[in-house]
């Protein structure tokens, strides 16, 4: 507990190698990616980071199953996560 507010913590440690440099597009900067696609058929763990993305962000990559990490976070009304979805080859 955080004062009167519960905080969870998750330390993604599954780096997935699965960046399509080929069909994904750079920022004008440069420096970001306006667009990520990652390879479907590398993905192993459903919670990983790629290394040719930021530090920060954190992928989750669902199946269709019950058990899934974002439809598990949606079910328990759990907050403070965004999603956004990304393009697979």
């Amino acid at each position: 507990m955080v004062g009167d507010q519960a905080w969870l913590l998750v330390n993604v440690t599954s780096i997935a190698n699965c960046f399509d440099s080929a069909s994904s597009l750079r920022a004008m900067n440069n420096d970001e990616w306006a667009k990520i696609v990652l390879r479907a058929k590398r993905l192993n763990e459903p919670i990983f980071k790629v290394p040719e993305t930021s530090a920060c962000d954190v992928y989750a990559f669902e199946r269709g199953h019950e058990d899934d990490f974002v439809r598990n976070y949606e079910r328990a009304n759990l907050s403070g996560l965004r999603f956004e979805e990304i393009s697979l080859t």
